[in-house]
């Protein structure tokens, strides 16, 4: 059918180079909701492509710890040539970005064409770090033929923080998950105005990575998630929801240092119990704690949701009992990993990390690196695909791709 495309098949040959170097075609001011939006072109790749398009008004001030709100209409064209800054967050050495930036990225081949497929990614980071620069769109865009689209949804305990000073608002708002609620509002204006640069409203796929792969899986068990996309690949997603009471716990315990350096107790006992209450008093200090101060909270989880739990499992968003529901919003699946997947674990741990510089200089040494991260990423690969898939099976309703 014109228009309509495998999106699948199209990752699957990403490799094959076809686009050429042209002159502007698309148009590059696009109307979105708020206003109108004035892209660039990658001559490298003939795209066009809109950066920091804000999807939602930033979530500051008042708006921290809340769901996403309509952006802010604006007079005039915006210049969206050059990327938003990153999500608050620490990167194991400072703290980088800013607080509550709810942009998107989009990218498109600069053609004519229209209704393309689009694919909207949620990058990856533990759900504490990176940005919708993770992976530049140009490239798929322009060989897939395809609109891509990346957004930037909020991070660490900003983006996930379910304690009970906070659960104010709408039932999902009480859920503390509020960067899966900023990627349902990416996906709602990405159905509403992604017609207007050549899209397809009615075959958006979503996709992630990491982090990003979890969100598409637990976007598949939300009823807020219901309609708003048509496919779904998840890589190296696996299946996770986080105990609501017992993340609550975490959060509090990794917090009280701040609560007793700031002076409000005496002791981190004290301070978590504190934190533990739905007062005035601790929201207050939650919602005017500095974001700098709050960003290098999780530092240390790398990607164990022990360390630092999100995606609870509320009863509203995402339900109690997680993958075990028999309530799926069931469309076609991929679940992917990569080849390698074991390599950065590998590189973190004891064994190697102290004689990395080894593995090109010593026989023995690359030998075993590459033996476990080929046995690691194959055992990598079956948890977060095949025994993902089985354990799923009875209850999704629709094809799944391993």
């Amino acid at each position: 059918m014109k228009g309509k495309r495998v999106l699948a098949g199209a990752i699957l040959s990403i490799l094959i180079s076809g686009c050429l170097i042209a002159d502007a075609v698309f148009i590059k001011d696009v109307k979105v909701r708020e206003g109108t939006v004035a892209g660039t072109c990658d001559e490298a790749y003939a795209t066009v492509k809109w950066l920091g398009v804000p999807y939602a008004k930033r979530a500051v001030g008042e708006d921290r710890f809340k769901g996403p709100k309509k952006a802010e209409k604006f007079m005039g064209v915006k210049d969206c040539s050059k990327p938003a800054p990153a999500n608050i967050q620490f990167n194991g050495r400072k703290v980088l970005g800013e607080e509550g930036i709810l942009t998107l990225d989009i990218y498109r081949p600069d053609t004519e064409e229209r209704d393309l497929p689009v694919l909207v990614f949620s990058h990856g980071g533990n759900n504490q770090y990176s940005s919708s620069r993770m992976w530049i769109g140009d490239k798929f865009a322009c060989e897939a033929d395809a609109v891509y689209v990346s957004a930037q949804y909020r991070l660490g305990v900003l983006g996930f923080n379910n304690l009970p000073a906070l659960g104010q608002g709408t039932p999902y708002e009480k859920s503390g998950n509020y960067g899966l609620l900023d990627q349902a509002a990416t996906l709602d204006l990405v159905k509403k105005t992604i017609k207007n640069f050549g899209g397809d409203p009615q075959n958006i796929t979503v996709s992630g990575f990491s982090a990003g792969g979890r969100d598409v899986m637990a976007m598949l068990i939300s009823p807020l998630f219901r309609g708003k996309f048509d496919k779904a690949i998840s890589f190296s997603g696996g299946l996770t929801v986080a105990d609501a009471e017992k993340s609550r716990k975490v959060i509090a315990a990794k917090l009280a240092p701040l609560a007793v350096k700031d002076g409000i107790k005496e002791d981190v006992d004290s301070a978590a119990k504190w934190l533990l209450t739905d007062s005035d008093a601790a929201r207050n200090y939650l919602m005017n704690k500095k974001a700098e101060d709050l960003a290098p909270v999780m530092a240390g989880a790398v990607i164990r949701m022990s360390s630092f739990p999100h995606l609870y499992g509320d009863g509203a968003l995402l339900p109690k009992e997680g993958f075990a529901t028999g309530n799926y919003f069931s469309v076609p699946l991929m679940m992917l990993t990569s080849a390698d997947e074991a390599s950065s674990f590998m590189a973190r741990d004891a064994y190697f990390k102290d004689r990395l510089d080894k593995i090109t200089t010593d026989k023995e040494t690359r030998d075993e690196f590459t033996f476990a991260n080929r046995y690691g990423s194959r055992f990598y690969g079956y948890f977060n695909g095949q025994e993902s898939a089985e354990n799923i099976y009875a209850n999704y309703k629709n094809d799944i791709y391993v």
